[in-house]
C-alpha cells in the first residue's frame, strides 16, 4: 500500500537493530491512539478523531513496511505538535467543565472515555519521542548528524578545504568545491556583482 508515492526519498539503509526493537512498542502506541480516536469521536471531536486515525494508519504503515527514517521524522513532528494541541484542548475542556471529569459519581463509560482523552497527549508524546530517537539513531548509524554534516564537523560556509587527491601516483591538491587544482582559497559571494538584465 503506497499512500503518497515519491514524497520521501529514503535516507538510505535498512532499519537498525534499535528501530526493529522499537517496532512492537510503536505498534502498541498506534493501536492505543486508535482507541483515543474513538473516544474523541464519541465526545464529538470528529476532526481530532479522524486526524488521529490518519496519523495511526500512516504510523502503522511506516512501522510495518520498512521503518523509513523520513517517515519516522514526519511522525515525530506530527505527533509532537498534535500532543501539544491536544493537551491544550483537554485543559480548556477541563476548565470549562467546572466539575471533575473523573470520579465515582460519573458512569464507568464516561470515566473510560475521559481517561482515554487524558491518555491521548501522553501517548502522542511518547510516540513522538520514539520516532525521533529512531530517526536520530538511524542518522548516527549512517555516520551523519541531524544537520547532515554541517557545523563543527563539516566544511564551513564560504570557505573551502583542501584535500589531497591521488592522480596518477602523484599527490595533487584539489578543492572540495570544484576539484580545480591550485585553487588555494575560495570565498562564496566574493566577486563583483552582476545584474541579470545587463
Amino acid at each position: 500500500m503506497v499512500l503518497f508515492p515519491g514524497i520521501f526519498a529514503p535516507i538510505g539503509g535498512p532499519p537498525s537493530s534499535y528501530a526493529l526493537s522499537m517496532r512492537p512498542w510503536l505498534i502498541v502506541i498506534f493501536f492505543l491512539l486508535l482507541a483515543v480516536a474513538v473516544a474523541r469521536i464519541v465526545v464529538v471531536d470528529i476532526i481530532g478523531g479522524l486526524f488521529l486515525v490518519m496519523a495511526s494508519g500512516i504510523g502503522y504503515y511506516a512501522v510495518k513496511t520498512d521503518m523509513d527514517a523520513a517517515w519516522m521524522l514526519c511522525l515525530a513532528v506530527v505527533l509532537f505538535l498534535n500532543s501539544l494541541f491536544d493537551a491544550f484542548i483537554i485543559a480548556v475542556r477541563a476548565l470549562r467543565a467546572g466539575s471533575s471529569m473523573l470520579g465515582s459519581k460519573l458512569p464507568w463509560y464516561v470515566n473510560v472515555i475521559h481517561s482515554l482523552l487524558f491518555l491521548g497527549p501522553v501517548l502522542e508524546m511518547v510516540g513522538s519521542c520514539l520516532c525521533w530517537k529512531i530517526y536520530r539513531e538511524h542518522l548516527s548509524s549512517l555516520g551523519l548528524r541531524d544537520d547532515m554534516g554541517l557545523g563543527s564537523r563539516g566544511v564551513g560556509y564560504g570557505t573551502s578545504q583542501r584535500v589531497s587527491a591521488v592522480a596518477g601516483g602523484q599527490g595533487a591538491a584539489a578543492s572540495v568545491t570544484g576539484g580545480r587544482r591550485g585553487s588555494a582559497q575560495f570565498e562564496a559571494f566574493g566577486g563583483p556583482p552582476h545584474r541579470l538584465c545587463d
